[in-house]
């Protein structure tokens, strides 16, 4: 009950409260994977993952793998 509420806290993350969404654990499980994954790339090349020129790319590469809805 705890991981799907947590998962519901991730997915809300920059949406409005009055607008829906829909809930897959599957995605939530993909994009955390993602996340660490390039942490680990980046941190073994020296990248700086804040960059401006690679945020629009980062945030793609985060859903990449995910069920399309």
């Amino acid at each position: 009950m705890s991981a799907v509420s947590i998962a519901k806290t991730i997915l809300r993350k920059g949406v409005p409260k009055n607008e829906s969404i829909s809930l897959c654990i599957t995605d939530v499980k993909t994009e955390l994977q993602n996340r660490i994954m390039l942490k680990r790339i980046f941190s073994i090349y020296g990248f700086d993952h804040n960059l401006i020129k690679i945020d629009d790319i980062y945030k793609q590469v985060l859903d990449y793998g995910k069920i399309a809805a």
